[in-house]
């Protein structure tokens, strides 16, 4: 081996050696690469996010906000095994955490797992009792789950512990609404306004309330209040539509109907009910074109094209109807099938020569007992 011949050769030698050698990546911290994870959450960039999640994870197991990140991430993709999953996980490591029993549980609903959502809300309940939140979120899964009388206390209790926040007012109308008691709903939606009159949402489930509670001159009182602030507001003329139709005043609701088309062309719910409208006021063709418009901007409404075969039937033409009839049960539910089977019934009390008809109420009796 040779000897350096000088200090300073030596030195110089060592320099190119280090220089030229690969340099070696930092790498990230768990901190890092959680944050980056939030980042593209919130930046909306849901696969980045992911993997930047469970690379804090790889590093770190047992970092919760990483797993919190991760379910957050799945879940806005849609990914809900995946999801509930991580939020599992999460629980595990901080089962004391209410905000993280609420987005588990969220997820468990949109699973419609909503019976395995109870016990999980239940809990975050206990550790927040006077938070309405936790309670709203439980009595959602309640129902959902069928448990109506214990939901109902959940949302009173809430209402007890926050009686002047809209937000807790319009939830529980929108429970007393699906649950057909307009006018407790009704009164829960005025409850609302009166701390916040310009809840917009409050306000439509009221209009929609009046009319479900047969109370429609207050419907269109306040639908029409809606529209003198905002005329080209849709769903306030939607929800005037509806208190119209309700009334038996079908040209009204038509009339505002082909308003909201007029700005809203794409409105495939409009047009579907536009077309039942006509329907009843005796425009027969034209509640077969307004249909297939709707049906043509959105395949999977069901009950429109349930709709759309009885008004096939009604014109005698049972072999379009047939068609129409077998792809709506191919899209609808339970509820859309047991509606449609009283349209025929009715129509052919109406009827009850038409031949067409008869056919398809043994057709639609008939698929539901399959």
């Amino acid at each position: 081996m040779g000897v350096w011949r000088s200090a300073a050769a030596a030195a110089a030698m060592v320099c190119v050696i280090a220089c030229a050698w690969p340099a070696v990546a930092r790498a990230d911290t768990v901190d890092e690469l959680r944050n980056r994870g939030y980042e593209q959450l919130k930046a909306g960039k849901l696969d980045a996010a992911v993997e930047a999640f469970a690379a804090a994870l790889k590093a770190s197991d047992r970092d919760i906000a990483s797993h919190v990140g991760l379910a957050q991430a799945y879940r806005a993709l849609g990914k809900l095994p995946e999801a509930t999953d991580a939020y599992r996980h999460a629980v595990e490591l901080n089962p004391g955490s209410a905000e993280i029993l609420i987005g588990y549980g969220g997820v468990l609903m949109e699973a419609s797992r909503a019976a395995e959502a109870v016990p999980v809300l239940r809990r975050a309940v206990d550790l927040v009792p006077m938070q309405p939140g936790p309670l709203l979120a439980l009595a959602d899964a309640l129902a959902r789950a069928g448990r109506h009388s214990e939901a109902l206390a959940c949302y009173e209790r809430a209402v007890g512990y926050s009686p002047v926040d809209p937000a807790v007012h319009l939830a529980f109308g929108r429970y007393l609404a699906d649950r057909g008691r307009g006018d407790q709903a009704a009164a829960e939606f005025r409850a609302a306004l009166r701390v916040q009159p310009d809840l917009r949402l409050a306000r439509l489930g009221l209009i929609g309330a009046l009319t479900a509670a047969n109370r429609c001159d207050e419907a269109v009182t306040e639908a029409n209040g809606m529209l003198k602030a905002a005329p080209k507001d849709p769903d306030a003329r939607a929800a005037l539509a509806a208190a119209y139709e309700t009334m038996g005043r079908r040209e009204d609701a038509i009339r505002e109907y082909r308003a909201i088309l007029a700005e809203n062309p794409g409105a495939a719910v409009v047009w579907g009910n536009m077309g039942w409208s006509q329907y009843r006021a005796g425009h027969l063709e034209d509640a077969i074109v307004s249909s297939r418009k709707a049906i043509e901007l959105n395949p999977g409404l069901a009950y429109v094209r349930y709709n759309l075969g009885l008004f096939l039937a009604l014109q005698g033409s049972w072999e379009q109807a047939r068609k129409a009839y077998e792809e709506a049960a191919a899209v609808g539910d339970a509820d859309d099938l047991r509606a449609a089977t009283e349209d025929a019934r009715e129509a052919r009390k109406g009827r009850p020569d038409a031949a067409a008809l008869g056919q398809a109420l043994k057709f639609l009796e008939g698929v539901r007992r399959k």
